[in-house]
Parts: structure tokens; sequence; C-alpha cells
């Protein structure tokens, strides 16, 4: 099993999934993500009918029909509304093999940022059909196997810089102001993120509910506990500077929360599957 594979997800609900030299790929018949999910891998998230709208670290972004977003899928993400029908070809990139494409936008996305495409519908989506059905491919090619294997990346590759030389980005899709408590509260925690105080009573604070109705309410939006989602945000804040920045990993920690190397350790062990400096050395291919 790749190292990628070791602290990666599949998302329940995709009716396929597929795994292609760490390259996971899919087509989803949307009904909604009712629960926050993170994954270790770059999305790539095409919207070939209807429209979904995500909530992204502390971000609204809504995708219509055509629209592409590229971003790493370890800030936590949840489709908080999804038109019906809406189709979504989707595709997870190891950050490795990402990082090594060097890509105009790979520092922006390491660096948590979420790029969005208007894109020609007809000619992208073939394109990216096409990726989808070489990881299909590979799995029934036996000897070949590899070949397929190898020109899903190529092709992956291959679209993502063309992209970079021909379509504009999109910056109206993203809306940073929340909407309801919960958002709020979301974003407050990332707003606070860096801050060792912030706890559970702070973020309730914010939008002047006890902390039981707070953890209520925003478990039932988001699907995991404010402490959690805390977390989550600060792990996935922790990958990007250990992608890249040289800061010690110790430096890491105290910058996006944690009160002690310890807790630091321990927390992004169990939330990232692999101790810091592992996750370093694995990114950069070291």
């Amino acid at each position: 099993m790749p190292a990628s594979a070791a602290v990666g997800t599949s998302i329940p609900g995709f009716d396929k999934a597929m795994e292609v030299t760490g390259l996971l790929a899919g087509r989803h018949e949307c009904d909604g993500h009712p629960l926050m999910h993170r994954h270790p891998e770059i999305e790539v998230n095409y919207i070939a009918t209807g429209a979904v709208e995500y909530r992204y670290g502390g971000a609204t972004l809504t995708l219509g029909e055509g629209s592409l977003a590229v971003f790493w899928a370890s800030v936590p993400h949840i489709a908080t509304h999804v038109d019906d029908p809406t189709t979504q070809v989707w595709f997870h990139i190891p950050v490795r093999v990402f990082r090594q494409w060097d890509l105009p936008i790979t520092s922006r996305v390491l660096a948590g940022k979420i790029l969005t495409y208007e894109t020609d519908s007809t000619d992208d989506r073939a394109i990216l059909e096409r990726i989808l059905s070489d990881t299909e491919a590979s799995r029934r090619r036996g000897d070949d196997r590899s070949r397929y294997e190898h020109v899903a990346l190529l092709n992956m590759h291959a679209y993502l810089a063309r992209l970079c030389l021909t379509e504009q980005e999109s910056t109206a899709l993203v809306e940073e102001a929340p909407t309801g408590r919960a958002s709020a509260m979301a974003s407050f925690v990332v707003a606070n993120a860096a801050d060792p105080a912030l706890d559970v009573a702070r973020v309730a604070a914010s939008v002047g509910l006890h902390p039981t109705t707070a953890m209520r309410e925003f478990r039932a939006s988001y699907g995991v506990t404010i402490a959690t989602y805390i977390h989550h945000h600060r792990v996935s804040w922790a990958q990007q500077l250990l992608a890249t920045t040289d800061d010690t990993t110790s430096m890491v920690g105290f910058s996006v929360g944690f009160a002690s190397t310890s807790s630091f350790y321990a927390t992004f062990t169990k939330h990232a599957g692999m101790p810091p400096g592992q996750f370093r050395k694995h990114v950069q291919g070291r």
C-alpha cells in the first residue's frame, strides 16, 4: 500500500472509486455530504451538471455547472447545499505528486487557497471523462495496468497545466461572509486557531450561545464537535506549513495554536496518520 493510502480516506457515497498510483477518481451523483470531512490529497472537483455549495475552511464556495475547483482537501469541508440533480467528476491527487508537478498554482494550493474556474463545459468534461475512463481501464487491463496508470497521471498533469495557461480563475464564487451561527462559529475558529486559549466556550461566546447549545447546533450542521473542528483546522494548517516552509516541527506546532510540542505531535499523528516529521518527508519526497 502506498504511503498516501495509509492516511487517505475514500468518501462514502461515491458510486465509482478506484486507486491509480495513489490517484483516486470517480463520478458522483450528489445528494450532499452530511458530515464535515477532510482527506490528505489535492482535490479536483468538476461540476458536470447542477450546483453545489461548499463550506471550505472560513469561506462559502458555490460551484455551478461547468465550474471546477482545485484545493487541498486537508482543510475541513462540507457540502451545505446540492441542487437535484447534480453530477460531479472528481479526482484526488497525492500531495507529493502534485508538488512534484510544480504548476503555477502549486504554491497557492499548498498554502490552503481554493482556486475556482469557469470552464468550457463540453471540452473539459470530455477531457476529464477520458481521464476517468483510463482509471477504470487500469483495473481491467492486467499487465497493461501500469501503462494506464501512467497515462491517467500524465493527462491530469497536462490538463491542469493547460488550465493554468488558458483559463481565468473565478474569484466571484467565494463568499467570505458566514451565514448562520454554525458557519459563524466555523469562521471564528479559522480566524482564531493560532490562539492556544481557543476553546469551546470562546467559540460559543462569539455567537452569544451557551456552550451546550453551541455544541449541539455546530454538530447538527457540520457532523463533528467544535473541539474536533478546532483540531482538524490546526492539523490542516500545520500540514500546509510543513509542506511549504522550513520551519521546525515545533515551530509549526506553536504557530498553529498548540500549547506544547507533545500535544501537537499527538494530535497531528491522530488526525494525519503519521507524525509531523514523517509527513514532511512524505510530501517533499525525501
